[in-house]
Order: C-alpha cells, then structure tokens, then sequence
C-alpha cells in the first residue's frame, strides 16, 4: 500500500514537471515568431480558426497557452498550430494540449471535432440572422418546436403553450422594439408562420407587456 502511494505521487510529480516543460516549449515557440505571423489553429485535423501573432500580443501578453484558454472560440483542447509567415508555413507545427483531456469539448476524433464545429458555425450564423433580423429568427426557433412555417392552418404542437421562456422572451423584446412602422408588417410575420396555439401565446404574453399602466399607453395588438 505504501508503494502504491509513492508510485502515484512520483506519476503526479512527473505529470506536473511535463506540463511545465511543454508551457516552456510553447512559449518560445511562439516568441520567436515574427510579429505578422498568421497561426492556423487545427484540432484532430479540423481547422477551427487563424489568428495573426498581432492579435494575441495586443492584450499584452506573449502566453500563447493562456490565450488559447482563456478565448471564447477556442478554450480547452488538444491543438496543433501552424504557422505562416514569409509567404509559407515554416518550422514544426506545434502541439499544445490546453486543459485536461476530459475537458476537451470537441472530442477526440476528426468526425467529432467536425460535427462541434458544425454545430458552433450554425449557431454564429443563428446569431448573425437575429441581430439582422430578430424576429424572423425567433419565428424560425419556434418552427422547430413545433410550428409549421408558412401555416396558420397547420395541426398545434402535441405540448400546446410550451414556448420555452427564453424564447418567448426574445419574441416580445422584437416586437417591442419594432418601430411604429416596422409593428404591423412584424404581427403579420408571426400571423403567417405560428401555428394558432402558439400565435395565441405570443399575442396574449405581449397584450399583459404592453397593458395600459397609469400615465402609459400600450401600444396593443390584434
């Protein structure tokens, strides 16, 4: 039993001493690339994203690892970087593993990594569709819970009222926002694509929001 304890601390001793030994070959690797160098970022042979060198310094850091850790598109994951400079990707690419292995969200194959990516690329696409147009986006979230785009006369959904809060939420703040002009052409968007139990929610939801209070009139619908 005693050996078994002192195998594992020499197991974790030696786990800590080559972590540090890759933290220090990371760094130099990236320190002695040129300032405009363009890194291309793969994992499991997925391009996930190119940075330039610039674009990590400028917050005033050389640490590679932890910019990588710490960025919203990337985090943990088992990365290899190439680098571009000079016209041609030049010297050994390099392999960082950032974070443990369970906590790698993009798994550890290239179909894995692909369908994660996928899934990311639809929702930034999602997000770029609603700041352009926030309530055709909320009305096409719906049709996939149900709805029957393009409709009005199509079957409920088997779980009538069963907008999901959040969802709900963003289909009130879009008509709220509406402009006086954009309002009407909005209601008649929601007309032509929900089904009747969930146009009835939306409308009754927005009719409480928008209900007359002392010294404020509501704009009303319907």
């Amino acid at each position: 039993m005693r050996r078994s304890a002192r195998r594992l601390r020499k197991e974790q001793e030696r786990a800590v001493d080559l972590r540090s030994a890759r933290y220090e070959w990371v760094t130099k690797w990236f320190a002695a690339l040129p300032h405009d160098a363009l890194l291309v970022i793969m994992e499991n042979g997925i391009v996930l994203g190119k940075v330039w060198k610039f674009d990590v310094t400028w917050r005033e850091t050389s640490d590679l690892y932890l910019f990588l850790r710490d960025d919203e598109e990337y985090g943990f994951g088992n990365y290899r970087i190439a680098a571009r400079y000079d016209g041609a990707f030049r010297g050994e690419h390099l392999r960082v593993e950032v974070g443990e292995p369970d906590q790698w969200k993009r798994g550890t194959t290239k179909a894995e990594t692909a369908a994660f990516v996928e899934k990311e690329r639809a929702r930034r696409q999602l997000n770029a569709d609603y700041d352009r147009n926030p309530l055709g986006t909320v009305v096409k979230i719906l049709a996939n819970r149900g709805a029957s785009p393009g409709s009005r006369d199509a079957e409920p959904p088997a779980r009538e009222g069963s907008i999901p809060g959040e969802v709900l939420d963003a289909t009130l703040d879009a008509l709220r926002n509406a402009s006086d002009e954009d309002f009407p052409r909005c209601c008649q968007y929601l007309l032509d694509n929900l089904s009747p139990a969930m146009l009835r929610e939306v409308l009754s939801a927005y009719r409480l929001l928008e209900a007359p209070t002392p010294g404020r009139r509501g704009r009303g619908v319907g």
